[in-house]
């Protein structure tokens, strides 16, 4: 009895084994690294002002053509985008990463306060501006 309980422990014993080098053969890809974020700049112009107000946005650190959306949140569910429809509520950064965006303080959910304007680049560029809105 003793020797087929050696036994059956040396059999189990090589199953685990093999099994543990098998795991450690086999080839690994190491995992990619995360691509770090790029951050542009945008400027408002005017960074303050009443709902309806002409308002600019001016960026650049864009790449070349990097479609940007620039929206602005009014709260966590309400977020409005600057570019025209037209253009798929999107403009596109020149050769040098710039870009002009010629729009209008929203009036939608627009209750004085100060939010935050986003750009956010198809390539991955991103800034933030805060703009103030005034009675």
């Amino acid at each position: 009895m003793r020797r087929k309980f050696v036994s059956l422990t040396l059999a189990l014993m090589f199953v685990v084994l093999a099994g543990l080098t098998a795991c450690q053969a086999a080839p690994t890809t190491p995992p990619s690294p995360t691509p770090t974020p790029r951050t542009g700049t945008i400027v408002l112009a005017p960074a303050q002002g009443k709902a309806a107000a002409a308002l600019t946005v001016s960026g650049t650190g864009f790449l070349s053509d990097e479609k940007v959306r620039v929206e602005i949140g009014f709260d966590q569910y309400t977020r409005v985008a600057l570019a025209k429809a037209e253009t798929g509520g999107v403009v596109v950064a020149d050769k040098d990463g710039k870009f002009a965006l010629k729009s209008f303080i929203p009036m939608t959910g627009a209750a004085p306060g100060v939010y935050t304007v986003e750009a956010t680049g198809d390539k991955g560029t991103k800034a933030t501006a805060s703009l103030e809105i005034t009675k």
